[in-house]
C-alpha cells in the first residue's frame, strides 16, 4: 500500500507541477496580451490627437474658404461694374467722335 500511496503522491505532484506551469504560462500570456493592448491604446491616443490636428486644419481651411468666396463674389460684382463701365465709355467715346465729327 505504500508503494501506492507514493504512486499517487507522485501523479498528484505532476498533475500539480503541471497546473503550475499552466498557470505560469498563462500569466505570461496575460502579461503580453496587456502590453499589446497598451500599445493599441497608445496608438489609439496618437490617431485621436491627429484626428483633432486635422479637424481644427478643416475649421481654418473652411474659414479661409469663406474669406475666399466672399473675395470672389466682390471681385464679380466689381467685374460687373467696370463692364457697365466700360460700356458707358465706349458710348460717351462714340458721342464725342460725333460731336468733333458733326
Amino acid at each position: 500500500m505504500g508503494a501506492l500511496a507514493l504512486n499517487l503522491a507522485s501523479v498528484a505532484r505532476g498533475e500539480l507541477q503541471g497546473a503550475g506551469t499552466h498557470a505560469e504560462l498563462i500569466e505570461k500570456l496575460n502579461l503580453k496580451v496587456g502590453t499589446e493592448y497598451d500599445d493599441y491604446a497608445d496608438f489609439a491616443s496618437g490617431l485621436l490627437v491627429f484626428v483633432e490636428r486635422l479637424k481644427q486644419q478643416n475649421e481654418s481651411l473652411c474659414s479661409n474658404l469663406k474669406v475666399i468666396q466672399e473675395i470672389d463674389d466682390e471681385v464679380r460684382h466689381l467685374e460687373a461694374i467696370v463692364s457697365t463701365l466700360d460700356g458707358y465709355t465706349a458710348t460717351l467715346e462714340t458721342k464725342i467722335k460725333n460731336a468733333y465729327n458733326a
